[in-house]
């Protein structure tokens, strides 16, 4: 099995080229660590707080948002299947 591996440039704080190749136990554990407790095991809303990941069409209109959200911040309001919500998606270290 090949592993896989997650690029990322940064100059400064801000994200300018994403690069991803996909590896269930990194993103497990990046998931863990920044998302669960927001999102949920299963990736869906927290209803009047947070927004759905799983199956959100906002997230597959563009596969390096919920990256860029992880890294830079991601301030609302944004419209989430058709849901708007005003919400902050805290920048991780």
């Amino acid at each position: 099995m090949a592993r896989s591996l997650l690029s990322l440039t940064m100059p400064g704080d801000k994200l300018t080229n994403v690069s991803t190749f996909q590896d269930r136990a990194i993103g497990k554990a990046i998931y863990t660590k920044t998302c669960l407790a927001r999102h949920r095991a299963t990736g869906l809303r927290i209803p009047n707080a947070f927004p759905p990941l799983a199956k959100s069409d906002y997230l597959n209109k563009d596969t390096n948002r919920a990256i860029k959200a992880v890294m830079n911040e991601l301030h609302g309001p944004i419209t989430v299947n058709g849901i708007k919500i005003n919400s902050l998606c805290q920048r991780k270290t």
